[in-house]
């Protein structure tokens, strides 16, 4: 039986955070293909692409959110990984991009960018 639903949680150098109930995380393809015609016919055009996690909604705390800038301000890679309702994870080492801040529900939107491929531990 697959499950679906809202992404569990999301720990960013060993710190676990609380993900929005309605959040909905959009990965972007690792690759990318474009037909390019020429006289002779179609060329096939592959296009690597970092596989970054958008949308991320986490719930946070005013500490919570200072943390996340600290960590958003480095410029070296650090362990990262999320966990699907389905118990899937999903780990990666890289660095995060923040987005917007909504005070009145305390969300804060964020990107992770891996600086490689998203390592799957799948449940059976």
């Amino acid at each position: 039986m697959s499950v679906s639903g809202s992404p569990r949680k999301v720990t960013l150098d060993g710190v676990t955070f609380n993900v929005a109930s309605d959040a909905n995380f959009s990965q972007l393809p690792e690759q990318t293909t474009e037909g390019v015609r020429h006289s002779g016919g179609v060329m096939m055009k592959k296009t690597l692409m970092v596989a970054q996690v958008e949308s991320v909604t986490l719930i946070v705390t005013s500490q919570q959110n200072e943390l996340l800038k600290n960590l958003a301000a480095r410029t070296v890679n650090f362990p990262m990984s999320y966990e699907l309702a389905s118990g899937d994870v999903y780990r990666a080492v890289g660095q995060i991009n923040l987005d917007n801040r909504e005070t009145e529900e305390n969300r804060r939107d964020l990107t992770l960018v891996p600086d490689g491929d998203w390592q799957p531990f799948l449940v059976e």
